[in-house]
């Protein structure tokens, strides 16, 4: 089977060919398309269960306190219903792209997708469901593919 070196290999890797270094297999491919869109799918379900009523202790201590008060706050917003979270006045939905996203895209990809997060079909989708839409969504941004 693969290990992780050679997993890693199949994203891009710098190697170092004497005292030149060089970016090897980084052009997108349908190998590390794949790869990465299940990777993004498991990182986030497991963020997703942090909303979990007893989310997994390993997971929560392996967040910074900034990403974990962050989560704290899309997790309650994300059970309220659909009509109470529609304005999103509290900022949850812009601090956790930031969380994520960082300053990598432009703000109208926010825009994008904070529409797309509170849109009506979403109005159904509440806790650990609409996490997991959120986070798979942001990983799957070009933006954050190509700044990341």
């Amino acid at each position: 089977g693969l290990n992780q070196p050679d997993l890693a290999d199949l994203f891009g890797v710098y190697r170092t060919v004497g005292m030149n270094i060089y970016f090897f297999n980084g052009k997108p491919n349908s190998i590390n398309l794949i790869i990465w869109n299940l990777l993004a799918h498991e990182i986030s379900l497991q963020i997703s269960k942090l909303c979990a009523p007893e989310p997994r202790q390993d997971l929560l201590a392996m967040l910074n306190p900034v990403f974990s008060k962050n989560m704290e706050s899309m997790c309650s917003w994300s059970k309220q219903k659909s009509g109470e979270r529609e304005k999103d006045p509290d900022g949850v939905l812009q601090s956790y792209w930031i969380a994520l996203m960082d300053f990598d895209a432009p703000w109208e990809e926010f825009l994008s997708w904070k529409e797309f997060i509170l849109n009506e079909e979403s109005a159904n989708v509440q806790g650990e469901q609409l996490v997991y839409e959120a986070t798979y969504s942001i990983l799957m941004n070009p933006h954050f593919l190509l700044a990341k």
